[in-house]
C-alpha cells in the first residue's frame, strides 16, 4: 500500500498546524493493522514520539514530487468541516487553521489556496464589524460544504451605507405619523421659524419703533406653534402606540403549520422544523444557539426580535428575526427554549403596558 503524496502532504500539514493527535492516531492505525511496514510508513511509527522527525519523513517523502493541490485542498477542507460541525472548531479556529495551511504551504492567495487565504484574512474584519458578520459565516460554511470557492466582493457588497441609503431606510421604517412629523412638519416648522427671525431682523432694522409691535405678534404666533406642540405630543404618543400595537398579532393558531419559513433582517432564509433549523440550506440544530427576546425603541417604532446568536460564532454572529404571528406560533409549537422566555410570555400577557415601555424606553423596565 502506497502513501499518496496528497495524503503525505495532508498529514504533514496537520502537524505544522497543530493536530498533532489526530496524525498520531492515524499513524496507530496503520502500525495496528499492518503486521510488516516498510518505506515510509515504517519510518513514521518509528518517530511517532517525534513530531520534528515525523514532519521531516513526510516532507523528504514529498520533496519535488507534483502534488494534485486541488485534490489536497478539498482533503483539508472536509477535514475542517467535519472539526467543525463536531464542535471541535470554532469559526475563529476555522479561519486561522485554513489560512495557516495556505502559509505553510506558501501559497497564499494563489489558485485552490485562495478561498483558504480570505477566509483568514477576512475573519477580523467581520469581527470589527467592517463586512458583515452573518453573511460572512455562511460563505464559510457554504464553503466547508461545498467547496465552492468564496467570491470576496460579495462580502463587501452593501457594506458602504450612503446618507441617501439611511434616509430611504428611515422612511421604510417609520410609521405614518412618525414620518409626517419627521419629513413634513419639521420642515415646515423649521422655514416658519427662519422666516419668522429674518423678517423680524429684517423689520426692526429698518425701523425699530414702528415694527417692534408686529414682531411682537409674530414672536407670539411662533410660541403658539411650539406650545401646540408640546401639548400634542401625549396624544401624538397615543396613536403611536396604537399604531405599533397593530403591527403584532400574538394569535396563538390552532391548526399550525409543519414548518415555518422567515427571512431575518440580514436577508438570510430561516425554515424552523421539528427538529432542526435550515438557514439558507444549512442544517442546524436548535441547541446550536443562544436563542433570546431582544427589544428596541428604533425611529419611535417598537421592534420585537428573536435573536439568534451561534455557540461556536466567538461572540459575533448572530441573527435578529422581527416576531410576527409565524414566528411566535413556530416557537411554540416546537417548544424551542428561549432564554428570556418569561419577558416574551410578558410582552403577549400585558401587550398594552409592554409596548408602552418599550415605545419610552427601548425595553421592558418592569414585569409588574
Amino acid at each position: 500500500m502506497l502513501l499518496s503524496y496528497e495524503d503525505a502532504c495532508f498529514y504533514k500539514l496537520l502537524l505544522q498546524c497543530g493536530f498533532k493527535e489526530e496524525v498520531l492516531k492515524w499513524i496507530d492505525d496503520i502500525a495496528y493493522n499492518n503486521e510488516t511496514l516498510e518505506g515510509i510508513y515504517l519510518d513514521l511509527v518509528c518517530a511517532k514520539d517525534n513530531i520534528n522527525e515525523l514532519i521531516s519523513c513526510l516532507h523528504n517523502y514529498i520533496v519535488d514530487k507534483q502534488i494534485d493541490e486541488k485534490k489536497l485542498c478539498n482533503k483539508l477542507r472536509e477535514f475542517v468541516k467535519d472539526e467543525y460541525k463536531d464542535g471541535k472548531l470554532s469559526l475563529k479556529e476555522v479561519s486561522e487553521c485554513l489560512y495557516g495551511f495556505a502559509v505553510a504551504m506558501e501559497r497564499t492567495f494563489e489558485n485552490d489556496w485562495l478561498s483558504f487565504s480570505i477566509i483568514g484574512e477576512y475573519y477580523d474584519l467581520a469581527v470589527d464589524g467592517i463586512i458583515n458578520g452573518p453573511k460572512f459565516q455562511l460563505f464559510v460554511e457554504k464553503y466547508l460544504e461545498t467547496g465552492e470557492d468564496i467570491n470576496s466582493d460579495l462580502l463587501w457588497k452593501n457594506t458602504k451605507i450612503t446618507i441617501k441609503d439611511i434616509i430611504k431606510n428611515e422612511k421604510q421604517q417609520m410609521n405614518s405619523i412618525r414620518y409626517k412629523i419627521n419629513y413634513i412638519f419639521v420642515p415646515i416648522f423649521l422655514f416658519v421659524a427662519a422666516s419668522i427671525i429674518i423678517t423680524n431682523s429684517i423689520l426692526l432694522s429698518i425701523d425699530e419703533e414702528k415694527y417692534t409691535p408686529l414682531c411682537i405678534v409674530l414672536f407670539s404666533i411662533f410660541g403658539l406653534i411650539i406650545l401646540a406642540m408640546i401639548i400634542s405630543v401625549p396624544f401624538i404618543t397615543k396613536k403611536e402606540l396604537k399604531l405599533e400595537m397593530e403591527k403584532y398579532d400574538f394569535t396563538i393558531q390552532k391548526d399550525q403549520k409543519e414548518e415555518c419559513s422567515v427571512e431575518s433582517l440580514e436577508g438570510i432564509k430561516f425554515i424552523f422544523k421539528e427538529t432542526e433549523l435550515v438557514i439558507n440550506n444549512i442544517i442546524y440544530k436548535y441547541d446550536d444557539f443562544n436563542i433570546n427576546i431582544y427589544t428596541l425603541n428604533t425611529l419611535r417604532t417598537i421592534r420585537i426580535n428573536l435573536e439568534f446568536v451561534f455557540k461556536k460564532s466567538d461572540n459575533f454572529v448572530y441573527w435578529n428575526i422581527r416576531l410576527n404571528n409565524d414566528l411566535l406560533n413556530a416557537v411554540t409549537k416546537l417548544n424551542i427554549n428561549i432564554t428570556n422566555k418569561p419577558l416574551l410570555e410578558y410582552i403577549i400577557n400585558n401587550k398594552e403596558k409592554a409596548f408602552k415601555q418599550i415605545l419610552n424606553y427601548g425595553y421592558v423596565r418592569k414585569m409588574k
